[in-house]
């Protein structure tokens, strides 16, 4: 059999990039990705986002990643202020010559449990599973055997033999955090994470090799929110990730100013932010809320060290999203929200 140089390049990218669970540079708003123990931490009774994701547009088939969430509180008794939160995630990306991709949906359920109401502080247990698929195209492969007077000849068979090329595999993941205001009026909110991902250790072979298997993923996030005054606050957020031989390390800082004074349903904010993936690229972001809408816009600026490499390395998101108050749960849950005090219905 002929070696298949160009095709087993993309394979063996396929198998190191799969390796690795893809994440956002708008991670705030992949908080189920991150740690289904960060589930119901938003002010509000449900939410959904949806980020999409354009990376190195430059390509004839860059990489493109579509990403969900939805979040829903369900209240466990009146005049209780533990509740559950119902979560789901779906996710689909699709990258190179050979249309690997990388497809996923999750469904997730926490216990958010209030330890001390002065300052809404909850500690929250979460688990998800779902299911995963991974594959490519086949007929895409080009063999050298099928090259022919330096001209290619998709007639000529590449004699290359492909197990399958569908995988379809499941994954479990917990995670837990504690969340919570300090001060007098809690001008200051923080949260606290960890996690793990694909605790069954599944098999990820296209060969039906039983060693082969997705690697265990740790994540640990945080968060520190300052009110700074009536229309400035401060946020530092940040998400350090561990997954066999790789990790990934993103932090940073964004400031918002909001409409002070606005009469209720009526809040307007907008907020710019700066973060650092480290050894990878420099993140902006802009966002606007308003009302329950938000929309967001991120672009990664490659290091140097990057973009010798692969020129244009850069990648876009937007991301929209949305948030919803039940009247009959006002008052009754504490809202263990990061996000501003005046963020209300």
């Amino acid at each position: 059999m002929k070696k298949i140089y160009f095709s087993l390049l993309f394979l063996s990218i396929h198998f190191v990039g799969q390796a690795q669970d893809a994440l956002m540079s708008q991670f705030n708003d992949e908080n189920l990705n991150r740690n289904p123990g960060l589930a119901g931490i938003f002010r509000g009774d449900f939410i959904v986002n949806a980020i999409y994701r354009n990376q190195w547009a430059y390509l004839n088939s860059p990489i493109n990643t579509a990403y969900i969430q939805a979040q829903n509180k369900i209240l466990i008794k009146d005049g209780l202020k533990d509740f559950f939160t119902l979560g789901f995630n779906a996710s689909k990306d699709v990258a190179g010559s050979l249309s690997l991709q990388n497809t996923y949906a999750n469904a997730s359920l926490t216990f958010n449990k209030s330890i001390e109401t002065e300052h809404a502080t909850y500690i929250s247990l979460g688990f998800t599973g779902g299911a995963v698929q991974q594959s490519f195209d086949p007929t895409r492969i080009r063999a050298n055997n099928q090259f022919s007077n330096g001209a290619f000849d998709g007639s000529i068979d590449p004699k290359e033999f492909v197990l399958t090329n569908v995988i379809n595999f499941n994954t479990l993941a917990a995670g837990v955090s504690l969340s919570g205001g300090l001060g007098r009026e809690n001008n200051t909110k923080y949260y606290l994470g960890a996690a793990a991902f694909n605790l069954n250790r599944p098999k990820t072979s296209y060969f039906n090799d039983a060693y082969v298997r997705k690697a265990i993923r740790y994540s640990f996030n945080a968060g520190l929110r300052f009110t700074l005054s009536n229309a400035w606050s401060l946020a530092f957020t940040g998400n350090y990730s561990t997954q066999n031989p790789f990790e990934e390390t993103i932090g940073g800082a964004s400031i918002t100013w909001r409409q002070p004074s606005v009469m209720p349903g009526a809040y307007f904010a907008f907020t710019m932010g700066s973060y650092y993936r480290l050894n990878d690229a420099i993140i902006g972001l802009i966002r606007m809320d308003y009302k329950h809408y938000s929309l967001t816009c991120t672009y990664d600026i490659p290091n140097p060290d990057v973009s010798k490499w692969v020129a244009n390395a850069g990648a876009f998101e937007v991301g929209i999203g949305y948030r919803g108050f039940k009247s009959r749960f006002n008052n009754q849950i504490l809202c263990p929200g990061f996000e501003d005090n005046d963020l209300n219905n």
